[in-house]
């Protein structure tokens, strides 16, 4: 590398006949080589100048454009956006930093999932998942440490997972926050002979005692009580408001609760949904 006049002019990494990248930024060239010396090893640092150096003659040097970002827009459109000088100083009060200081000093909330994986959010709001790797990591490599997956094919999954059990989470708790929801399930029976008796209700009834028989017979039944139910309902010896103060007598005396509903819960957005820990559960593996 050659220094003149706050430009670089950069030959290699290697081959008998070395790319020349002429006119570089000095500061952006200082970075690339900082980051190759950071390399674990030769190989790696040849490695990281080869995917790296063909950027520099691109106009976002340094930018790995493969399907993450559309370059057109980052060079043309987002420089016009209201806020592009407050990012562009952001960004540069974070060059030289790295890992989950680099994610926070961009302005990112860092929230560590699990020991690779970092959400990142903005206020409130859930924004991306970063999977940050060391230096002998490739992100398109399969390892044993991401499960044989390669890292972005890992990020990829545990985001889809984690958006999915979000939206299950969120769904079941909204189901609760709605009192049709909660209603019991009677059975068909259950509902005939509430009917009957409160078109058949006896002439010296206490409306607290029918309310009461009524509260438990527009409850989840047990299906040996449901038999009774239907024996004494069956019973041919009495009709009318004879038979509706029967039934209130027998229902009350059956020892079977009313049913009461349950809280309310209240309603929640799904960001309100956070993420504490991921179990997984795996096969036994086979002794011997």
């Amino acid at each position: 590398m050659a220094l003149y006049a706050g430009k670089a002019w950069l030959a290699g990494p290697s081959g008998e006949h070395l790319p020349i990248h002429a006119d570089i930024d000095a500061g952006v060239a200082e970075r690339l080589c900082a980051a190759a010396l950071r390399q674990p090893d030769r190989h790696a640092a040849l490695l990281f100048l080869g995917q790296a150096l063909p950027s520099l003659e691109t106009r976002a040097p340094g930018l790995r454009n493969e399907g993450l970002f559309a370059l057109h827009e980052l060079i043309e459109d987002a420089p016009r956006r209201h806020d592009w000088q407050e990012h562009a100083a952001r960004a540069r009060a974070a060059v030289g930093a790295e890992g989950p200081e680099l994610l926070k000093r961009l302005g990112f909330t860092v929230t560590r999932l699990d020991n690779m994986t970092q959400l990142l959010k903005g206020g409130d709001r859930r924004l991306a998942l970063a999977v940050l790797l060391d230096r002998s990591d490739s992100p398109e490599a399969g390892t044993a440490k991401f499960g044989n997956l390669s890292p972005v094919t890992y990020a990829l999954t545990k985001a889809d997972a984690w958006d999915k059990a979000r939206d299950d989470i969120h769904a079941a708790w909204m189901v609760e926050t709605d009192p049709a929801n909660l209603q019991p399930n009677v059975r068909p029976l259950n509902g005939r002979v509430a009917d009957f008796i409160r078109a058949n209700l006896p002439p010296d009834h206490d409306g607290t005692t029918v309310r009461e028989a009524l509260d438990i017979l527009e409850a989840p039944w047990p299906r040996r009580d449901e038999l009774l139910l239907r024996d004494w309902f069956a019973e041919d010896e009495m009709a009318g408001a004879a038979k509706a103060q029967m039934l209130v007598g027998r229902v009350r005396a059956s020892g079977l609760a009313p049913f009461r509903q349950p809280p309310l819960l209240p309603p929640i957005e799904k960001e309100d949904v956070t993420l504490v820990c991921w179990m997984g559960i795996a096969p036994v593996q086979a002794i011997g």
